[in-house]
């Protein structure tokens, strides 16, 4: 077996090793974040927030029609497959700059003789470093191997690599872009020159980050094209055919075919014109027109969002500017201690002494790597130093929630140092502690297995159906034809997965109010012509002037013929409307990322208070018998009955709803709440295993929150209902839904009827879940 086989067995091990972590911790469906959108763009050949994708979304759509599989966890096998081909590109690049680093790092031939074998292996065009002794080899190929598990494993990469995301793809391309411009230094064949052109193209149609890597490109295509790094066998060889080996007298040609790939590969941006003129469901910016589509180009309202202290605002004074600045390198520092080793794993009081031990480990690793690099090949140096200040730079400068991806290209080349660094101590130990002969072939093995152990149950999203499930049970518990008015991305891209993905119910009309100030935004609306559409173009001043003009332009004009329903309390619009909270739909799973912010996870209905009042009043419901009582709580305030609707069988993820019914005996100056558990017919509370919390604990004000207990009217009876979903990681059992009512002191007891002591506990009712989770 030669040389070029093995690393090729090397290379699809490593893919297949990675992929088969991803595929193991792939999410099952629509996540949290920028996902919903991603998936139903692919899904629905739409055009997505800017800079757009295109590249992204033709590659979306062709996934979308593989019979696997629900839509989502297509485009979630797709991050995956591009992430563990990421790997095995990312393998052969380590592995051909370590050879070229260590033929100068420890030659094993003396320097004439290694110039007439370069010679003689440019004719017959072998691997490069193949004349190295065996051990040096299998040494650079473990340091390879264990450099690209490093970097799959990393936090930041894995966690994408996992669910509908761009970044995948997008460190795909620019790891075989880097691949490509190697194999151009080491060459000189203009072939390499051309395939990289046409990739950077690609990712000009794909990420908008990928203009931070054009400086970059330009320096290799100046240091190559022009001959300043020629290889000396190629310099002195005068009888070589310069048609093959060298440039060409005129750097023109080469120049032009370049730019022409790069075009030919940027053209997939030519999709978006097209596609808007056909009015997608998804219409972005609407890049039909020229001001659309150069909005797309340049990161439309996102470029704000660049060089500001206050997203979408301008720039601040200096001071508050620097004071963000800091606060951005502070947040890249922490990130990049986190990517090999959490600071919260569980070792007891071990684990700060060995987050502490390994940390320092890769960091001594990269200087190690870094003072290698520039000793050894000042050129690669130099060029990792360009990706990474310009990248820095600019992401720094760059205002936005999600920003841990932007640093991949930055951790990339980092991997390049701790790989080099990973090989110097491994060929140190192999020299100097010979008897110990398996320790180095040890060390890249335990360093790659550091971030497979620390991050893989921090990384699982098998069973994380935590986006799907709120999508699913909000448009479903609302009528159709309704209208749900979104705060932003976090709420409204799961709810267009739920409508144009999944198709539930189909007929609800979803607002996103972060949208108001975006006239591309009317595309959606036109299958409802009798929806009115006031959009505005100028930017409201403060967050009340939003409100008002959400008030104005989409309420009020639309509330004769939709009922509204609103996916975030507000204060100041509860001062116009009454917040009736229809049910709560966010699982809580620690699945669920902090960097994420979402609603309280109510879905509320907005009504006009006196609407309000007849509907407490006369109720869908009436009581079968308004004499008896299920309790009453403090002499004073009765539960009449509680009703619990649900479909068979239930199961994690379902929801199920409760009416109540309640009255006042007399008078009451205490404002009292209820409190609803889960347990089972045993009375085990099952608590959740991070938390220690009850997996279900549901805390409410009657009526609504509304209208508090020392304001109802003895006789009165009023109605209230909720809906509540089944947590994902409620065990399968059989359940009493048990409710308490308390005030500000202690938990009031209560008086059943079918007991002869107090009891603050009062079942409402019987609930089975089965184990039939989907999966």
């Amino acid at each position: 077996m030669d040389s070029k086989q093995r690393y090729t067995i090397g290379a699809v091990s490593l893919f297949l090793i990675s992929f088969l972590v991803y595929f193991s911790t792939l999410a099952p469906t629509v996540t949290w974040g920028d996902s919903g959108e991603f998936i139903t763009v692919a899904y629905t050949l739409g055009i997505g927030h800017p800079t757009c994708y295109p590249f992204y979304t033709l590659l979306g759509k062709l996934a979308t029609s593989v019979p696997l599989g629900n839509i989502g966890w297509r485009l979630n096998l797709l991050s995956a497959i591009a992430a563990a081909l990421s790997i095995a590109v990312l393998y052969f690049f380590l592995r051909d700059l370590l050879t070229i680093i260590v033929e100068k790092m420890n030659p094993t031939l003396p320097q004439p003789e290694i110039e007439s074998k370069r010679t003689e292996i440019s004719r017959q065009k072998p691997e490069i470093g193949s004349h190295r002794n065996p051990q040096s080899s299998i040494l650079i190929q473990l340091s390879a191997a264990s450099g690209s598990l490093l970097f799959a494993f990393s936090l930041t990469f894995w966690d994408y690599a996992v669910i509908a995301e761009v970044h995948t793809l997008q460190i795909l391309l620019t790891v075989s872009l880097f691949f490509l411009w190697l194999q151009w230094w080491k060459t000189y064949e203009l072939r390499f020159l051309y395939a990289s052109a046409l990739t950077y193209g690609l990712m000009l149609a794909h990420h908008y980050l990928s203009l931070l890597l054009f400086p970059a490109f330009v320096f290799i295509t100046y240091r190559c094209l022009f001959g300043v790094n020629i290889p000396r066998n190629i310099q002195n060889n005068s009888q070589r055919d310069d048609s093959e080996y060298t440039v060409k007298s005129s750097k023109r040609k080469p120049i032009l075919y370049a730019f022409l790939l790069i075009l030919l590969g940027w053209s997939c941006y030519l999709y978006l014109p097209i596609r808007a003129s056909q009015t997608p469901l998804i219409n972005w910016n609407a890049p039909n027109n020229l001001s659309g589509f150069l909005s797309c180009l340049t990161g439309g309202q996102f470029k704000l969002r660049m060089f500001s202290t206050s997203p979408g605002l301008g720039m601040e004074s200096g001071s508050v500017y620097l004071g963000i600045l800091a606060q951005n390198i502070t947040r890249f520092i922490s990130l990049l201690g986190q990517q090999w080793i959490p600071a919260n794993i569980q070792f007891g009081i071990i684990s700060v002494w060995l987050v502490i031990l390994v940390r320092c480990l890769f960091v001594g690793l990269g200087i190690i790597g870094i003072i290698q690099g520039f000793r050894l090949n000042r050129f690669w140096f130099g060029l990792s130093l360009i990706i990474v200040s310009i990248t820095l730079g600019a992401v720094f400068n760059y205002q936005i929630a999600d920003i841990e991806p932007y640093y991949l290209s930055v951790y990339l080349i980092g991997i390049v140092w701790f790989t080099l660094g990973i090989y110097t101590l491994s060929a140190w130990l192999k020299k100097n502690i010979p008897q110990l002969t398996i320790l180095p072939i040890t060390v890249p093995i335990v360093l790659c297995l550091i971030p497979l152990v620390s991050h893989y149950a921090l990384i699982k999203r098998k069973n994380d159906y935590t986006a799907y499930y709120y999508a699913k049970n909000t448009l479903q518990s609302i009528e159709k034809n309704a209208v749900i008015l979104t705060a932003g991305d976090n709420d409204i891209f799961p709810l267009w997965y739920g409508k144009y993905v999944e198709k539930f119910n189909p007929d609800v009309i979803i607002f996103g109010s972060n949208f108001l100030t975006s006239p591309w935004y009317q595309t959606f609306f036109i299958a409802n012509p009798e929806f009115h559409l006031r959009l505005v173009t100028q930017l409201y001043p403060s967050r009340k002037a939003w409100l008002d003009g959400l008030f104005a332009n989409i309420i009020e004009p639309n509330e004769p013929k939709y009922q509204f329903y609103i996916t975030f309390y507000d204060p100041y619009l509860a001062q116009r409307r009454t917040f009736i909270p229809v049910g709560n739909f966010l699982p809580n799973l620690p699945v669920m990322r902090e960097r994420i912010v979402l609603s309280d996870g109510f879905l509320y209905r907005l009504i006009k208070p006196e609407k309000l009042n007849h509907e407490m009043l006369n109720p869908k419901f009436t009581i079968q018998n308004p004499k008896t009582y299920i309790a009453q709580f403090d002499g004073t305030i009765y539960l009449r009955q509680c009703l619990i609707e649900h479909s068979l069988p239930l199961q994690p993820g379902d929801v199920f709803t409760v009416t109540f019914f309640w009255e006042t005996e007399k008078k009451t100056h205490t404002n009292y709440r209820g409190f609803l558990l889960l347990p089972n017919t045993a009375g085990t509370i099952y608590t959740d295993a991070y938390t220690t919390k009850p997996i279900f604990a549901y805390k409410f004000t009657p009526i609504y929150s509304v209208y508090s207990t020392s304001q109802w009217q003895p006789g009165t009876v009023y109605t209230e209902q909720y809906r509540f979903m089944i947590p994902l990681n409620l065990p399968a059992d059989e359940y009493h839904l048990t409710m308490t009512v308390f005030d500000e002191k202690q938990n009031v007891p209560a008086v059943i009827p079918s007991q002869k002591e107090p009891n603050p506990l009062v079942i409402c009712g019987k609930i089975m879940v089965t184990d039939t989770r989907r999966n």
